[in-house]
């Protein structure tokens, strides 16, 4: 059973209509159809009852529409939750260079692959990449030049 046709039964059982439903849930009436008469082959019960252009819920549709919903709604949180711990957990550095530091990037994803690194201002005057490390805008920076006190940062 797939969650998405789950889904679709779910929004099926309250809009009672093919047409409106496979609007709603983007997919072709056709797709639809055979998407519920798979779950009810899977199940092995009639979930709607089909009467000329017009659909019911059986009372087996009844049974599963009361354990669908809370399942497609918990399917949806960890959807959501899932996207925010992945988003949180990966560290974020940016590098201002006027050097080919390819290499060096290489080997710090090699040992972190939770960061996501990003390299900007590759073969940019001095005075750019320092400017980014003072606004902050790097984290990290490598010149030609030394930094001045007032570009440096010991931010962890």
């Amino acid at each position: 059973m797939r969650i998405e046709h789950l889904a679709e039964f779910v929004d099926l059982a309250r809009t009672l209509s093919y047409t409106q439903t496979a609007q709603n849930m983007l997919v072709s009436e056709s797709a639809l159809s055979r998407h519920i008469r798979g779950l009810e082959d899977e199940l092995g019960v009639v979930l709607f009852e089909r009467i000329s252009r017009r659909v019911r819920l059986s009372s087996h549709g009844q049974l599963l529409l009361e354990y669908a919903e809370p399942m497609r709604q918990s399917w949806s949180a960890y959807r959501t939750e899932l996207s925010r711990v992945k988003s949180r957990g990966r560290a974020a550095v940016t590098i201002a260079t006027n050097y080919y530091v390819a290499d060096v990037i290489a080997e710090f994803l090699a040992a972190h692959p939770d960061v996501a690194v990003r390299q900007v201002s590759q073969g940019e005057p001095n005075e750019v990449v320092l400017d980014m490390l003072a606004a902050r805008s790097a984290s990290w920076r490598s010149s030609s030049t030394p930094a001045s006190s007032t570009h440096t940062s010991n931010r962890p």
